[in-house]
């Protein structure tokens, strides 16, 4: 249903960008996260991750978000717009 993980092998992707689509059993509720490896390591790091033993071997994941990490998310919460932005940045939209 709802996970967020991070593996220290995609760091080397500088245009890698890393969606987590979260609820998919349940169309009415599937949501979109979609960061680049830094974000997702900024928000691993303010979660503590980065300093696990999991963490140092390699990679961390979580299966059961809790209210924190869905706050840490939400500004990387996908709309079409924000897609849009996020895959052509400032081109205009076709009509």
């Amino acid at each position: 249903d709802s996970v967020f993980g991070l593996d220290q092998k995609y760091a080397k992707f500088p245009d890698l960008l890393i969606a987590y689509v979260w609820n998919l059993a349940r169309a009415q509720s599937v949501v979109t996260f979609a960061l680049s490896y830094d974000e997702a390591f900024r928000v691993a790091d303010r979660m503590g991750y980065a300093a696990t033993e999991s963490w140092r071997r390699g990679n961390y994941v979580n299966t059961r978000p809790g209210a924190r990490l869905r706050d840490l998310l939400e500004p990387y919460l996908m709309t079409a717009e924000k897609w849009w932005e996020r895959i052509v940045g400032g081109v205009a939209r076709p009509v």
